[in-house]
C-alpha cells in the first residue's frame, strides 16, 4: 500500500520527504513552495495541510486538487474499492496531537546552551525566562526546546527548534496538542512565582498575536511581552475563549507578512482571523497591523520602533472606520455589512501592502 501510494504521489509531481510514519511536501495543488506543508501519512494516504491548517483529508482529495477530477478517477482506479480513500480513519492520526504531559525531569535536563538564539539577537535573560534550553536525547533532539505551561503549570506540550540545519529535518517540531495552548500566558517568574505575561495583558488591556515563537522572542527582547502566539495562521476556540477571559481593549493580529510571493498568506489568514473574532468582539477593538518585513525577527531595533508607530495610527484609523460604519449599522443583523466593508478596505487596515 505504501509503495502504491508513494508512486501515485511521484508521478503527480510531489518531491516526498521521508519522516518515519509520514511524508512531507510542499502543496503542488496552491503553488505552494514550503517543503514541509503537507504531512501525507504513509499507511493510508490520508493528509493535512498545516500552513492552511486545514483538516485531516483522504488522499483522493489530495490527487484531484492536483490534477482535476477526471485525470483522478484514472489514476486512482486500482484503489477504487479501498477504504481508506473515501473514508479514512483520522482519529489514528488525530491522535498525535493528543494532550501530553511532561514531567519536571525532562524540562529541566534542557541544557542552557542559548548561543544558537544569541546569534539571533536574543539574549539568554529572554530564553531563562521561558524556560527554554537545547534537548539531547528522544525525538527533540539537537532541537533547541520551548516548554509550552497551561495554567496548573504542567508542561502539556514541547516545540522544538532544529539546531542541526539539515535540510532533512523540519525547521520546527511540536508534541502535544497545539490547540490547547496559550502560549506564554502561563510561563511563572522563577524568582516570585508570578505570571508576568498574564499580569502585563491585564495592565496594558492589548494582545499582540503572531504566529511563531520567533515572532515572541523578538518582540520579548524589545520590551514588548503582551504578545501570544496563535502556531500558524489560525485562532483556536480555546485563544478565542481565553482572549474573552482577559476583555482586552485591543487585539492586534500580525501574522507573518508574505508581501514577496503571490498569494501574502499571512494577509488572508490575518483578514479570515478577524472576521472570526467578529463572533466575540466588537470591530473597533480588532485590528490588523503586519510586520514591515517577512517576520519580526527580520526587523531591526529601528524597524520595530517604526512598526509600534504603525500599529497605534493603523488602530486608530481603524476604530475612526469602524465607528463610521457602525453608525449605519442600527441592528446586529448589519454586522455582516461591517464585515464587507472593513474586508474591502483591508490594504489601510493592514498598512502594508
Amino acid at each position: 500500500m505504501t509503495d502504491k501510494i508513494q508512486n501515485i504521489l511521484e508521478s503527480i509531481g510531489y518531491n516526498l520527504s521521508d519522516r518515519g510514519d509520514y511524508w512531507q511536501c510542499s502543496a503542488l495543488y496552491r503553488g505552494g513552495d514550503n517543503p514541509n506543508a503537507l504531512q501525507i501519512y504513509k499507511d493510508s494516504g490520508v493528509w493535512k495541510d498545516y500552513v492552511q491548517d486545514s483538516g485531516f483529508m483522504p488522499l483522493n482529495a489530495l490527487v484531484e486538487k492536483t490534477v482535476g477530477k477526471v485525470d483522478c478517477q484514472n489514476i486512482l482506479s486500482n484503489f477504487s474499492n479501498s477504504e481508506v480513500l473515501q473514508n479514512p480513519k483520522v482519529d489514528k492520526h488525530a491522535q498525535l496531537e493528543k494532550v501530553v504531559t511532561f514531567s519536571k525531569d525532562e524540562i529541566s535536563s534542557l541544557l542552557p546552551h542559548y548561543s544558537f538564539y544569541n546569534q539571533r539577537g536574543i539574549s539568554d535573560s529572554v530564553l531563562n525566562f521561558l524556560s527554554s534550553g537545547m534537548c539531547t536525547f528522544g525525538s527533540m533532539y539537537q532541537r533547541y526546546v520551548f516548554p509550552i505551561f497551561n495554567k496548573y503549570h504542567q508542561v502539556h506540550g514541547v516545540a522544538g527548534r532544529d539546531m542541526s540545519q539539515s535540510t532533512s529535518r523540519p525547521k520546527w517540531k511540536h508534541l502535544g496538542k497545539k490547540t490547547q495552548w496559550i502560549y506564554p500566558l502561563f510561563v511563572k517568574d522563577k524568582t516570585d512565582g508570578s505570571l508576568p505575561i498574564f499580569s502585563c495583558i491585564l495592565d496594558c488591556r492589548e494582545i499582540i498575536l503572531v504566529e511563531s515563537i520567533g515572532d515572541l522572542l523578538s518582540l520579548h527582547e524589545h520590551g514588548i511581552k503582551n504578545v501570544l502566539v496563535t502556531f500558524g495562521t489560525s485562532i483556536s476556540p480555546l485563544l478565542c475563549s481565553t482572549l474573552m477571559g482577559l476583555s482586552p481593549k485591543k487585539i492586534i493580529l500580525s501574522f507573518n507578512n508574505d508581501s514577496s510571493k503571490d498569494i501574502n498568506v499571512g494577509k488572508l489568514a490575518s483578514v479570515k482571523s478577524y472576521l472570526k473574532l467578529l463572533s466575540w468582539f466588537s470591530p473597533e477593538k480588532i485590528s490588523i497591523c503586519l510586520p514591515s518585513k517577512n517576520d519580526f525577527g527580520d526587523m531591526s531595533k529601528f524597524d520595530l520602533d517604526l512598526w509600534l508607530d504603525k500599529k497605534k495610527s493603523c488602530f486608530d484609523h481603524h476604530k475612526s472606520l469602524c465607528r463610521k460604519i457602525s453608525s449605519e449599522a442600527v441592528s446586529f443583523y448589519n454586522k455582516n455589512l461591517i464585515s464587507k466593508n472593513l474586508f474591502e478596505n483591508i490594504k489601510i487596515l493592514s498598512n502594508y501592502d
